[in-house]
């Protein structure tokens, strides 16, 4: 679960978020396989190294922006998401309904390789727009990698 930022974002926050994150050295993610018993309505794919994940969110948390930010409900859990299932669109009424098209879709893409590696080179600062196509507002590279 993200943490809402609190505030309108800066150009002094995005500079004290890239130079939290400048000595940080691109790493490699390895993803999947699917995470077959979600907790929640979504097929979402496993990411090792989470600690890098969550180092990087304690870096960018920590700078003025979050100031005031409502603490996280729940521990940080880096994921991609493949399907997300919402219970009030689309037709489906409960969240009963979405595990049930959840554990579908796993099951009909299990045998899939759904598996590989990428290097975080640099975070997206993304903004949704009502129909929540993100648009990249900015790009914050790691390390000098610019």
């Amino acid at each position: 679960m993200s943490v809402q930022i609190p505030k309108p974002l800066t150009k002094g926050h995005l500079d004290e978020i890239h130079t939290n994150l400048k000595h940080v050295k691109p790493f490699k993610i390895n993803y999947g396989p699917i995470v077959e018993n979600p907790s929640h309505p979504g097929v979402v794919l496993d990411i090792r190294l989470q600690e890098k994940l969550r180092y990087l969110i304690n870096l960018i948390e920590s700078t003025s922006l979050f100031n005031d930010a409502i603490e996280r409900s729940h521990p940080f859990y880096g994921h991609m998401t493949i399907a997300e299932m919402e219970t009030t669109k689309q037709g489906s009424t409960s969240k009963a309904d979405g595990m049930e098209q959840t554990l579908e879709i796993i099951k009909e893409v299990k045998d899939k390789k759904l598996s590989g590696e990428f290097i975080v080179e640099y975070l997206s600062y993304a903004v949704p727009d009502e129909n929540f196509r993100f648009t990249e507002r900015d790009r914050i590279y790691l390390g000098e990698n610019k």
